[in-house]
């Protein structure tokens, strides 16, 4: 959706690692250790209960470059990047101000590193949004 509504000349960048989430931190709840090591299983389950967890995909990024294909989207043409890696590699790497961001990631961690490299970087009028 967002890279249907955004101007062509306006960059879309997708940061994930495309791959097993990492490990939390003791700074994460017990609830928190207990789904990861669900996960870390190979037992947990996609969105609704079905399918596996997409974190067990090999060449997860591949899946959802095909997917922005399906829905009318040349990454290259529509200035899409996917950013490959942990936030803590990537976000730190970029510069320049930001006119929306939408965080989801999974542990405190994560979290603060998109809070703290994000939100300074937002221009006036800029939104950040958090699952």
């Amino acid at each position: 959706m967002l890279a249907h509504a955004k101007e062509q000349s306006t960059a879309l960048k997708v940061f994930d690692v495309f791959e097993m989430i990492p490990e939390p931190s003791e700074r994460d709840d017990g609830d928190v250790i207990d789904r990861y090591n669900v996960i870390k299983s190979g037992e947990s389950k996609g969105i609704g209960g079905e399918g596996l967890y997409n974190g067990y995909e090999k060449e997860l990024v591949r899946k959802v470059e095909d997917n922005f294909r399906q829905n009318d989207i040349e990454l290259a043409v529509e200035k899409v990047d996917l950013v490959q890696g942990g936030f803590n590699e990537t976000l730190a790497k970029e510069r320049g101000a930001l006119s929306f961001a939408h965080i989801d990631c999974d542990w405190f961690d994560s979290a603060m590193i998109c809070f703290v490299e994000l939100w300074s970087r937002l221009s006036p009028g800029g939104s950040l949004v958090s699952r």
